[in-house]
């Protein structure tokens, strides 16, 4: 897995849930993408940590994998909502990905 230079542990929470519960539909990364108008390598990268989904494409991922959006920012193992720093560096990065659109 890549999670290269500094990976916050929010977003691996994500990472992990989001291949959990794409696994659990029993969908692929390539079927995944196919059924949020996304590429097959851009869900590859999100899952090894290189990107990050829009608003718009996590609404999506919520959708198809029936999970409530905040779902995927739980930890599976306690259950609670990571750090609020942590979610605002990440709330952060999703509104720089959306401004570069």
């Amino acid at each position: 897995m890549y999670m290269g230079k500094y990976v916050p542990e929010l977003q691996k929470v994500f990472i992990s849930n989001l291949k959990r519960f794409r696994k659990s539909k029993g969908l692929s990364q390539a079927r995944l993408a196919e059924l949020c108008t996304i590429s097959a390598g851009f869900v590859g990268e999100i899952e090894v940590g290189r990107s990050f989904p829009s608003v718009k494409t996590l609404e999506k991922f919520s959708q198809i994998l029936d999970v409530k959006p905040y779902e995927f920012f739980m930890d599976p193992e306690d259950r609670k909502p990571s750090s609020q720093e942590e979610v605002l560096f990440i709330l952060e990065r999703v509104k720089d990905y959306v401004r570069q659109r």
